[in-house]
């Protein structure tokens, strides 16, 4: 039996700057509203169209930005807007910001909880003059939102890269600048961090993202970890894809190629009690206790928050792989 202390590293660690790679054929041009240089496009709204089909007045210089779910609120960070709603959302289990979010913009905005229930109440109360809504696959949420405040809708969980709704969204708010340069930070980050797994004994390691609940292993399905793995130019295991596979335990020998495995887990003591008891069931099976990433030790944990599509959640996710990888090696 191994040691789970020595077993297991907290995939966290500050992220200075972050981008994503620019995705061709996304966000060209000016969109819909009134270009730069117009008269009064300074100081009036311009009408978007957003990706719900919806037509919104986006204020020229938005005092009260609000994100619908918290890697929304992210995007305008990242974007430059510095006016925030007083309060911003957070899902249920967090206390406060992922601890990869800057510090600055979110010095003194308070969180609340606005998953997996919404909070419009607390929505409201927050006093939004702009609303960014990747939560539009719940179709209602679009509608609900626009009675509040003017809001950009779209559905960043279609099983898509986050990063062509980010891009897609920069090009809507006039902010393709700041994307572009975001992008520029990110592509020289995994640069250097390609260099540094390639000259370290993971290079050639193959890696997975693993989860299990209730008797059944999940492996893959998560956006952030695929897309992160595929830019650092990682080997994949065959079951790694945006679909991602579930089976029982009895098949948990299809995992004896993977090399390191990486499980998300919610931030604080609640979700490492979570992760504890996951790995007790788990080592009930001796097919699991056999594998050789148990065997080496090389099961590593990350934020759950940096799964489901953000700036800095993404670029954090590149540097803790990146920093994990290389003290495991």
């Amino acid at each position: 039996m191994f040691s789970r202390l020595s077993r297991r590293q907290l995939l966290t660690g500050g992220v200075a700057a972050s981008a994503t790679l620019l995705l061709a054929g996304c966000g060209a041009g000016w969109p819909a509203g009134d270009p730069p240089g117009s008269p009064d496009a300074e100081s009036s709204p311009r009408t978007i169209t957003d990706p719900t089909g919806r037509r919104v007045a986006v204020p020229a210089d938005p005092q009260a930005v609000l994100g619908f779910y918290t890697t929304d609120i992210d995007i305008p960070i990242t974007l430059g807007f510095t006016a925030l709603a007083p309060s911003q959302p957070v899902r249920d289990g967090y206390a406060s910001w992922p601890s990869y979010f800057p510090d600055e913009p979110l010095e003194g905005i308070e969180p609340f909880v606005n998953y997996p229930e919404f909070n419009y109440e607390a929505v409201l109360a927050a006093g939004p003059d702009l609303i960014l809504n990747g939560l539009a696959h719940d179709e209602s949420t679009a509608e609900r939102l626009a009675a509040i405040a003017p809001t950009l809708s779209y559905n960043g969980f279609d099983g898509q890269d986050w990063r062509v709704h980010a891009e897609a969204n920069a090009a809507l708010l006039g902010r393709t600048a700041e994307w572009q340069a975001w992008t520029d930070t990110y592509a020289a980050q995994v640069a250097e961090a390609k260099d540094r797994i390639k000259a370290s004994a993971a290079a050639d390691w193959t890696v997975a993202t693993v989860g299990h609940l209730d008797g059944v292993v999940h492996v893959g399905g998560s956006r952030v970890p695929l897309a992160g793995f595929t830019d650092l130019g990682m080997s994949l295991h065959p079951l790694m894809t945006s679909e991602g596979s579930s089976f029982s335990t009895e098949k948990l020998g299809e995992l004896e190629t993977v090399d390191a495995a990486f499980m998300s887990v919610t931030a604080g003591e609640a979700g490492q009690e979570s992760h504890e008891a996951t790995l007790t069931a788990l080592e009930e099976s001796p097919i699991w206790r056999d594998l050789p990433f148990v065997r080496n030790n090389r099961i590593f944990t990350f934020d759950l928050e940096m799964t489901f599509g953000s700036p800095n959640g993404h670029a954090a996710f590149i540097d803790a792989v990146t920093t994990t990888l290389l003290e495991a090696s």
